[in-house]
């Protein structure tokens, strides 16, 4: 049973092939996806083949001279409306997250004034 995909590019890059990691995938409309000259903003839905439950898509793209690979196990990597974006969100660290909590609590330091 195939499941819809969309993916959602937060920046622009070029060129872009979005594929299953062997062969292109085509977004619903037909167009391949395939040495694409993607634009912040932009979006293409494609249907992705789950075997087993897992599909796979892989979003290949360049930074100047560097190759940049994105791959993506769906739908565990989509959000509660079938997106992916690109590229990927990732979660705060442990000294992020640490951070903040320090910050929070001379927060309410300031707040709360001397005692």
């Amino acid at each position: 049973m195939p499941y819809r995909v969309k993916i959602d590019f937060e920046r622009s890059y070029n060129p872009v092939t979005v594929s299953n990691g062997h062969y292109p995938y085509r977004d619903i409309h037909g167009t391949p996806l395939e040495d694409l000259n993607v634009a912040a903003g932009n979006m293409y839905e494609i249907s992705v083949a789950l075997i087993h439950g897992t599909g796979t898509v892989v979003i290949e793209t360049k930074d100047g001279s560097e190759d940049i690979l994105f791959p993506y196990a769906i739908p565990r990597d989509c959000d509660v409306l079938g997106k992916i974006y690109v590229p990927p969100m990732t979660a705060a660290s442990q000294s992020d997250v640490e951070k903040l909590a320090e910050e929070v609590a001379g927060l309410k330091q300031a707040i709360m004034g001397p005692k």
